[in-house]
């Protein structure tokens, strides 16, 4: 056995655990991802979500399963999450961090905690990751995700399935002028 195959030998553990981690990186970032839109879903699901009321005559607030989403409703929010997800990965990372200390719970729990959070504030009234309690970081990705407008659901009597709302804005999310 010469010096060389020793080397070769550490260097080819050395790429399998750098190759290994990688993987785990990859699975934590999906799962993580997964988790972040789940939380959004649940979150316009819970509070973004509006239905006309005969005896009332108006529109009024509806909390509705994410079950009965309409594949394009999902498509869209799907893309949404990621957008903001991905463009406010770092701010994100670091308040998850922060919920992760304070609760001692798995990641995915505080990532579902700021999609409902996102979800949630897409009614431009809602000041939810102020009320997470980040400080600076609250006010951060308040303002980001104010930056994504206004969006709701709307639930037809007639229709079994949940549409995002184009009444009052156009399909970028937009508000209608």
């Amino acid at each position: 056995m010469t010096n060389t195959d020793g080397v070769a030998r550490e260097v080819a553990a050395r790429a399998k655990v750098t190759q290994r981690r990688r993987e785990a990186q990859l699975e934590r970032d999906r799962e993580n991802r997964h988790a972040f839109l789940r939380g959004y879903w649940a979150g316009m699901c819970r509070r973004n979500c509006w239905t006309y009321s005969v005896p009332q005559g108006e529109d009024v607030r509806l909390q509705v399963s994410p079950r009965r989403l309409s594949w394009r409703a999902l498509v869209t929010m799907a893309r949404t999450a990621e957008s903001f997800r991905r463009a406010q990965y770092v701010h994100l990372d670091a308040a998850v961090r922060q919920l992760d200390n304070r609760s001692g719970r798995p990641s995915t729990y505080a990532w579902r905690q700021l999609g409902e959070a996102f979800g949630e504030g897409r009614d431009q009234q809602t000041a939810t990751f102020v009320k997470l309690h980040l400080g600076e970081l609250s006010d951060t990705l308040q303002r980001a995700a104010r930056e994504y407008g206004y969006a709701t659901l709307y639930a037809s009597p007639r229709v079994p399935l949940i549409e995002l709302d184009t009444y009052h804005q156009d399909e970028n999310g937009e508000a209608k002028g």
